[in-house]
């Protein structure tokens, strides 16, 4: 009889183990999916909100320059073009955000950010503006025209139906890392900001 209770005492004792490490196996599985589901949305989320800074930046700096492109003074051929660069700058001189403007005709030489009259057309930006007649922006690089870090707009300009140059925007290329600067991630990490085509870091704080 004793034996037998023994037995009993033993089973029920086996089958409570086995259930609680079932339960805590469980409750482990299920605390850890969704951890790391809350860690993904929060990650994502802070993507997002970074992604849509910088597309505003973006779309906020081609709809300026498509705005030239629909000005009689900026577009028409038979004026000068160095009066155009000296207008373009008057626009930005007050933005702190701006380095300078630029403006370049079809064969992308031009008046660059600071008042020189050169032929950059071999630079990313302007190249690819070029060649394609479509806005480009070239990632924050350093500037051997201004000597600092800059982002380059760059947005073809058309006149009865030709391109006739393209207006160029050098905005202040450690903005982006200030965007970064105001994100957290946990407790004090930070993102950084990567090139989509080559993997390279674009901005960090």
């Amino acid at each position: 009889m004793k034996s037998i209770s023994k037995k009993l005492i033993i089973a029920v004792l086996v089958i409570v183990v086995l259930t609680n490490a079932l339960f805590l196996a469980i409750s482990r599985s299920k605390s850890t999916y969704e951890l790391t589901e809350s860690i993904k949305n929060t990650m994502k989320r802070t993507v997002d909100y970074v992604a849509s800074e910088i597309r505003a930046i973006n779309e906020r700096e081609f709809r300026m320059l498509e705005s030239f492109g629909r000005m009689e003074i900026f577009i028409n051929p038979s004026i000068d073009m160095h009066e155009k660069w000296i207008s373009l700058n008057e626009i930005a001189k007050d933005n702190k955000d701006y380095i300078g403007m630029a403006i370049y005709n079809n064969q992308g030489t031009g008046w660059t950010t600071t008042e020189k009259w050169q032929d950059l057309s071999s630079r990313e930006y302007l190249a690819q503006a070029l060649k394609t007649q479509k806005p480009y922006v070239m990632k924050p690089n350093w500037s051997p025209v201004n000597g600092q870090v800059s982002t380059f707009y760059a947005m073809p300009y058309f006149y009865d139906g030709k391109m006739e140059g393209v207006f160029v925007s050098v905005l202040n290329g450690l903005n982006l890392s200030y965007a970064v600067r105001e994100t957290v991630v946990g407790k004090s990490s930070r993102p950084c900001i990567v090139d989509m085509e080559t993997g390279a870091y674009v901005a960090h704080y």
